[in-house]
């Protein structure tokens, strides 16, 4: 919207107080001053503003019309055209330089995370050889268990079977037994024999006993 074109809806609408709304729709009340050329001097103090939309008030405050305005025109634009040793280049030495530190920061976060999902597969490897090697030494233990077990009760089978023969045999032949244990002693007392002392006479009537010839 040209300057024309405004002061021309602000002729038609005559409002007494002019209320502006920029582009964060910040609002502003400007002053319609009292002279013949008021609409020029409102114009060109809407101008330095960068309004999006225009209110005009009535005396007691209330709207009686609207303008917006199309296009908010640009002020105070750098010049970054890319010359050498200019702004452009400036800019974008900063933009390459936080491209730079973000992507180093990329790779330190990376290579952090890399070592510590190193560091936890070690620990799982330890747990499970350890786990592992507990595995075995009780498999081994109960294996030498069962063995043990399996020893001490061949070992009670063949003393029960024993003391069973034993039983048996002390029922059956316990007078046979008490002989067999006599033979070694009638045996020795047949090697080797006493000699027979002669016997002795009667006592004669003086009491001394006579001895034979």
């Amino acid at each position: 919207m040209t300057d024309a074109e405004l002061i021309e809806r602000l002729k038609g609408l005559q409002p007494k107080k002019l209320r502006v709304y920029d582009v964060d729709d910040t609002m502003r009340d400007v002053a319609v001053a009292n002279h013949r050329r008021k609409w020029s001097a409102a114009a060109a103090t809407l101008a330095s503003y960068a309004w999006t939309r225009l209110e005009c008030l009535d005396g007691k405050n209330a709207v009686i019309g609207v303008i917006e305005r199309g296009t908010v025109p640009a002020t105070n634009l750098e010049d970054l055209t890319s010359q050498p040793g200019g702004r452009a280049a400036e800019v974008n030495a900063q933009v390459a330089g936080l491209l730079a530190l973000m992507l180093k920061a990329q790779d330190v976060a990376l290579d952090r995370q890399h070592r510590m999902m190193a560091t936890v597969l070690e620990q799982q490897s330890s747990l499970l050889r350890i786990v592992a090697t507990r595995l075995t030494d009780a498999e081994r233990a109960r294996s030498e268990d069962m063995r043990s077990i399996r020893e001490l009760t061949l070992a009670v089978a063949d003393a029960e079977a024993e003391a069973a023969e034993a039983a048996a045999a002390s029922a059956q032949g316990q007078s046979g037994d008490a002989l067999i244990k006599l033979v070694p002693a009638v045996i020795g007392a047949l090697r080797s024999p006493q000699r027979r002392r002669p016997p002795e006479s009667p006592p004669g009537a003086n009491g001394k006993r006579g001895s034979g010839d």
